[in-house]
């Protein structure tokens, strides 16, 4: 669909005296009702194939076929023109005009027609971004909103740096794999632009919500950039998944920037392309740990250790980043456990395999194998035992299941703390299964007859 450069619509005598303002107060030429001068300008309009007003906004012709993934543009190829509300923030042609696009033409107390300008802190580019300019996130969303320290390295920080990603001459990623950095950049951007119209701060959102709006916006831009011809982040290479996610990982660890990692993670995890190939390829591991949490009487309501920094005491537990391991730690969703347990997916990779930076000096020679193998060793003797920073409870990793794949399902080995469970794949040996699995496999099988 093509957008119309429309100021007004008559419909009535009321609907008139808007029309003429509107023309006044944006429009420049009769067919042209946006320009330089007016652009980011929001106005209260009425639009005869919706039910009720909407705000409307000057904004670019490159903004819009972004911003829609290229269903609409300016018509008459206008370099900038109103984009109305319902399209921007819900994608709708028609129908009932809903929140936050809702307003009134005119004030309880007025006669004036309600028109919003953009907000002078701000530089009229930053309400119709190209998505490629990195400064966007700090220049204009950061500065629009005063939220602390979870917005600005969830949102601003994380953004940031898969937007840098792009220009970065060490990526040694495909071809495929760059324009999808590049079109989930620019997704990220345009996605996030009605957060900083005037209208959309009267709607009295917190920083909470905005964090939560962000992280859905970018699910949403990880799964498909624009444009069309943009690969679905299904159909790129494993690989340059994981040195895209490890990156960030290296760069973003001492922010922790848990929503952002973990909406990409996530986004991986669930294509079923990725699913059942082997984690071994990609110098990754993934393991799935119980943790038990043991309640004092009487402090059950006192604050919990997060998934990060259960994470953290685990890994400075093996010294992992002493030994050029990267990791990151997040719960399990969908599953309730009893007695206070719950399932923490915890994955660890070669740190050097998965750097985009120059390499310096030898590379740290890493076994993740080896690792994983003195983990499970540590939860089958009940060696995993956590205070948290009260020291008001402890935690226990009382079991952990060593995953091949994503999805857990092939070749997966559960071990109990004391107890070891020695599980054989089906039609298969001890003895004949090769690889690292049968590694796992055979020292359970010792330990379990040495104790």
């Amino acid at each position: 669909m093509t957008i119309k450069c429309r100021c007004f619509e008559k419909s009535s005598i009321r609907a008139n005296f808007i029309a003429l303002y509107l023309f006044v107060s944006i429009c420049t030429h009769a067919v042209k009702c946006c320009n330089e001068t007016t652009l980011g300008t929001s106005a209260c309009i009425r639009i005869s194939r919706y039910s009720g007003e909407q705000w409307s906004t000057c904004v670019t012709d490159v903004y819009i076929r972004q911003k829609s993934k290229g269903r609409h543009g300016c018509a008459g190829g206008q370099a900038i023109c109103i984009y109305q509300c319902m399209l921007e923030v819900h994608d709708a042609n028609l129908g009932e005009v809903a929140k936050p696009c809702t307003c009134s033409t005119i004030d309880e107390n007025t006669t004036a027609l309600k028109t919003v300008k953009p907000p002078p802190a701000l530089p009229s580019w930053c309400l119709s971004p190209t998505g490629t300019d990195c400064s966007w996130f700090k220049t204009c969303l950061e500065r629009r909103f005063s939220c602390g320290a979870t917005f600005k390295r969830d949102i601003i920080q994380f953004a940031e740096e898969l937007c840098g990603l792009y220009l970065n001459p060490y990526s040694d990623l495909s071809r495929s794999g760059s324009m999808w950095i590049n079109g989930a950049r620019k997704c990220l951007q345009v996605t996030l632009v009605p957060m900083l119209r005037e209208w959309h701060k009267a709607n009295g959102q917190s920083c909470k919500s905005l964090t939560k709006h962000a992280i859905s916006s970018y699910s949403q831009c990880f799964y498909s950039p624009f444009p069309a011809t943009t690969p679905a982040i299904c159909k790129l290479p494993l690989k340059d998944l994981w040195r895209i996610f490890w990156h960030l990982r290296q760069i973003l660890a001492s922010e922790k920037a848990q929503y952002g990692l973990l909406a990409l993670l996530r986004q991986i995890e669930n294509c079923t392309e990725f699913r059942k190939v082997n984690l071994d390829g990609g110098n990754v591991r993934k393991l799935v740990l119980q943790v038990k949490r043991h309640v004092t009487i009487g402090k059950s309501q006192d604050r919990r250790l997060s998934s990060e920094e259960l994470g953290r005491k685990i890994a400075k537990h093996f010294c992992l980043d002493k030994e050029g391991i990267l990791w990151f730690a997040y719960t399990k969703l969908g599953k309730a456990l009893p007695n206070n347990t719950k399932d923490l997916v915890f994955y660890i990779a070669d740190k050097q395999e998965h750097r985009m930076s120059q390499k310096i000096g030898d590379d740290h020679a890493v076994n993740l194998n080896d690792t994983v193998l003195n983990l499970v060793e540590a939860v089958r003797q009940n060696q995993l035992c956590f205070r948290d920073f009260q020291g008001k409870h402890d935690y226990s990793i009382s079991a952990t299941t060593v995953c091949e794949d994503l999805e857990c399902r092939k070749n997966t080995w559960k071990v109990k703390a004391n107890k070891p469970v020695i599980a054989l794949p089906r039609n298969s040996s001890l003895l004949a299964k090769p690889g690292f699995f049968a590694l796992v496999h055979f020292a359970l099988y010792v330990a379990f007859f040495i104790n």
